[in-house]
């Protein structure tokens, strides 16, 4: 017969190895995937993280309602798009700017939300990168797949500028896709471009992010944008200097 005493030693063992497997997983630092443009250090991937730097859980917020709430009342949230979770593992999380802006801190540790001044920096060395294949500066830095050449309203003005878009080099490895974004009460424009925030306030109702669409051009690819804080776009970070 088994000695009660060493069966509950015996248990109290196995839970003591138990939690600290489960510890040992938790405290681990995610593996982040890095690439180096100019002097500037990006994920290169969204952001896809559920709780704060400090463990606090960001809210997942599902249906345009509750999304709507969060924004009035100024709380932080996230959702995939359409409210689909097999977007999640390719184009990340979108969050709204009250998420970006929290003081817990939305960036992992050793990281954080670039400034309108680090997108802009981003985007001086994305012009200056010699790249003879790509169609312009925005082909340096997309996928190649998952993007709409053209947004169908806008196709016949630009097709005769640019007849197509398909020198897609992602020469710099940014590997820039078209998530798509949270806008008010409805998901858009999936496929045609992605939208990034910025930590830079403009009022107290809008924030600076930056935007890739799906068409050629030059200097003016990427599109400094003003929207509602309440928007729910896509995270890159960016790593701290040392």
């Amino acid at each position: 017969m088994h000695n009660p005493k060493n069966l509950k030693t015996i248990w109290l063992f196995l839970q003591l190895i138990s939690f600290t497997v489960v510890a040992q997983e938790s405290s681990k630092t995610p593996n982040i995937e890095e690439v180096k443009i100019g002097n500037q250090i990006w994920m290169q991937k969204n952001l896809d993280v559920v709780t704060f730097r400090n463990g606090d859980t960001i809210p997942q917020v599902f249906g345009d309602k509750e999304w709507e709430i969060a924004g009035f009342e100024e709380k932080p949230a996230w959702c995939y798009y359409n409210d689909d979770s097999t977007n999640g593992a390719q184009y990340g999380k979108l969050y709204n700017w009250y998420a970006v802006n929290d003081s817990r801190g939305l960036a992992p540790e050793g990281w954080h939300i670039p400034s309108i001044d680090e997108w802009d920096i981003f985007k001086y060395e994305i012009h200056n990168l010699i790249d003879v294949q790509a169609s312009c500066d925005g082909c340096k830095v997309k996928q190649a797949e998952g993007w709409d050449l053209f947004d169908k309203s806008l196709k016949k003005r630009f097709q005769k500028k640019n007849p197509n878009c398909s020198h897609i080099t992602n020469s710099t490895g940014f590997s820039a896709m078209a998530g798509g974004y949270k806008y008010y009460r409805s998901f858009v424009k999936f496929g045609q471009c992605g939208r990034w925030w910025s930590s830079t306030e403009t009022s107290f109702f809008n924030a600076n992010s930056i935007e890739i669409d799906g068409h050629c051009s030059s200097w003016n690819y990427f599109e400094i944008e003003k929207p509602s804080k309440e928007f729910g776009l896509s995270v890159r970070c960016i790593k701290d200097t040392e």
